[in-house]
């Protein structure tokens, strides 16, 4: 094949921004199965517009089919919007913004039809004993401002498809639930992170421990007993873990920059610091 010249401002190449964008794949989110220990990802595809996809890493397949969007835009991060538990897998749909759970490849909507598609839902957490129950972020956009989009904690029914409210914000200016919340291994505390706009969430997170009770005549959560256990608006920041193998029913480890690592007793009492390695 015949050599072609041209000058240094004229040449062409087979490789173009759109052929390289087209072949990409993006890993955004890696998460596990704290009972079954199967690993799943989330993949973002160019070639399709920008879609997760939810892959098993077990089957190497996905997990809700071709037309799921594996993806929230609750706060707009492109994070929280998917978790497993004891085989099923959990997820939000980009198209209609719905919570689906998936087992044995069975694919249900858990959330009510939202055709206006007001609500979005993030950071999901499985109760350890009522596994049909989750705890999740919901934004709600019905008044659809930045100073009236609302952020909130609720309970979605699994098995009902019901969504009902568990913690609501006072102010909706300057309350902004940010990470998710996790219980503790028996279900009997839970854990959550929230800062006061307009600071960010480094600037001032707080961590709030409750006590949540089970109703089994409606079959939802509720909550006492609520303590701010670590963190103070716009000074110290303090970020809980998430990782169930860190949880115990009686301590909570949690992050502050300004501080050395410590541990949050469930009850608030009294928090022990433990120098970092």
């Amino acid at each position: 094949m015949a050599q072609t010249y041209a000058s240094y401002d004229l040449c062409e190449s087979h490789i173009t921004a759109d052929a390289v964008a087209q072949d990409s794949v993006a890993l955004t989110t890696i998460f596990a199965d704290p009972v079954t220990e199967d690993i799943y990802h989330i993949e973002q595809r160019a070639s399709e517009g920008g879609r997760c996809v939810l892959m098993s890493n077990k089957t190497q397949k996905e997990v809700f089919g071709k037309d799921f969007n594996a993806r929230t835009r609750v706060h707009e991060y492109l994070a929280g919007s998917a978790i497993a538990y004891n085989g099923t897998v959990y997820s939000s749909n980009f198209t209609d913004f719905r919570i689906y759970a998936a087992k044995d490849r069975n694919i249900k909507p858990i959330t009510p039809e939202d055709p206006n598609k007001l609500y979005r839902y993030a950071y999901f957490c499985v109760h350890p004993v009522h596994t049909d129950l989750l705890v999740a972020i919901l934004q709600d956009h019905t008044n659809d401002t930045p100073r009236t989009v609302r952020n909130s904690l609720c309970v979605v029914n699994s098995s009902a498809a019901t969504v009902t409210p568990l913690v609501s914000t006072e102010n909706a200016e300057s309350e902004f639930y940010a990470t998710a919340p996790i219980f503790s291994p028996s279900g009997d505390k839970l854990s959550w992170q929230l800062w006061k706009q307009p600071g960010m969430p480094w600037e001032g997170g707080q961590i709030y421990v409750a006590d949540v009770h089970y109703n089994s005549n409606t079959h939802t959560l509720s909550l006492s007993n609520t303590k701010l256990v670590a963190g103070e608006a716009n000074n110290l920041s303090a970020c809980c873990s998430r990782d169930p193998g860190q949880v115990s029913d009686s301590v909570w480890p949690y992050i502050a920059p300004e501080l050395p690592i410590a541990e949050v007793v469930c009850d608030g009492r009294f928090l022990t610091e433990v120098p970092r390695l």
